[in-house]
């Protein structure tokens, strides 16, 4: 469901939230996250140092370098060839991008309703945990062990 409000541009960041509420005082123009910039879809997700951090360690892992895309759309656009291809590569890269988003808006509402902000490495391995649990729950890894995969995102797609 996150993906698609993304998708969309359903997602309530700061920039449509001032939209729906004209006279609500929010910060549109200030990321909670970096607090450097505008927080719109594109930035909290893709421009955003923190983002960006999370994404870097995630196209290393799977073999790739990180270039900042313009648009959050393109993610879904793209057909990235991460970790050799096939099925179990193309099941744990997407695992691994949903859980990246997902470890990115879960910290964006803990730093607004609870004012607490993890570390960009304990956030990586939230991301990295998530993505290796739901590539092991999918029909492509039913002989692969949580275990393996979170020891090693390139052995087991070979």
């Amino acid at each position: 469901f996150l993906v698609w409000l993304i998708a969309h541009q359903k997602l309530s960041s700061g920039e449509v939230l001032q939209k729906r509420y004209p006279n609500f005082c929010l910060s549109p123009h200030w990321c909670i996250m970096c607090k450097r910039s505008e927080e719109n879809l594109n930035h909290l997700f893709l421009h955003c140092s923190v983002a960006g951090n999370l994404w870097s360690k995630l196209f290393s892992v799977v073999g790739l370098r990180w270039t900042t895309l313009k648009f959050l759309w393109s993610f879904f656009m793209e057909e990235f060839q991460a970790l050799g291809g096939g099925k179990k590569a193309s099941i744990l890269w997407r695992c691994g991008l949903i859980a990246t988003i997902w470890v990115i808006s879960e910290e964006r509402n803990r730093r607004i309703f609870n004012e607490v902000e993890e570390e960009v490495s304990f956030l990586w391995d939230k991301a990295h945990y998530w993505a290796s649990l739901w590539a092991s729950s999918s029909v492509g890894f039913k002989d692969v062990s949580l275990f393996f995969i979170l020891l090693d995102w390139k052995a087991v797609t070979c």
